[in-house]
């Protein structure tokens, strides 16, 4: 299966790009003008995370997809991306990505998920211990053809998602667990939508994107 994996480097100190961040819901929408609208054969899936902070200024975030972006229709200020050489999109990296796994081979993986479970009454409670954390990526994986192996768990706590700019839509709270580790390839076919589709709720805000690498 053919996907674009992109990395965008945000700069810590453009207004612009701390208001997309605080509202994920703005972040998804700023990175979606990078695509074809859905009359025009739009992606069906676009996935992002914003990744740790690092000491250079920079804010990277990870988007995948399955249309090759163009970055310059995002309508951003020039300020934008983390830029160290003069140059506005300096900040952007690109790669098209043919995904394509056997059986039983191993890899690393990155997950920044929103574990929860369903009541009786069909309402959404975050799972606030690691055992239930762990327990449920293992249901994900059987059920998305993988079986995670070492795994660490970092909590970071409940975020607080608010809506759209302007809007009236009342904040919601998500819990926020980030997976690093190591899994087995299970079944292909099905680990490869896996992929593409990404694992549980919140993708409009920054969770379920499945980042994998070889060892």
């Amino acid at each position: 299966m053919k996907m674009f994996l992109s990395r965008l480097l945000l700069n810590s100190r453009s207004t612009q790009a701390w208001k997309d961040l605080s509202f994920p819901y703005e972040t998804h929408r700023t990175i979606l003008r990078a695509y074809p609208g859905t009359a025009d054969g739009g992606p069906s899936r676009v996935l992002f995370r914003v990744e740790p902070m690092k000491d250079t200024g920079a804010i990277p975030v990870i988007v995948q997809s399955d249309l090759r972006p163009d970055w310059g229709r995002l309508g951003v200020t020039e300020d934008y991306f983390w830029d160290s050489v003069g140059h506005r999109l300096a900040g952007v990296e690109t790669k098209e990505v043919h995904l394509g796994v056997r059986a039983g081979q191993i890899l690393r993986f990155r997950l920044r998920a929103n574990p929860t479970k369903k009541t009786l009454e069909g309402q959404r409670l975050g799972l606030l211990h690691e055992p239930e954390q762990l327990a449920w990526l293992s249901r994900k994986g059987q059920a998305g053809g993988f079986r995670p192996l070492a795994v660490a768990v970092v909590n970071e706590g409940v975020r607080d998602i608010r809506g759209q700019i302007g809007s009236a839509t009342p904040s919601i709270r998500m819990l926020s667990i980030l997976f690093d580790g190591r899994l087995a390839v299970m079944d292909p076919a099905v680990f490869v939508r896996t992929v593409a589709d990404g694992v549980g709720t919140g993708k409009g805000f920054g969770f379920g994107l499945l980042s994998i690498a070889s060892g």
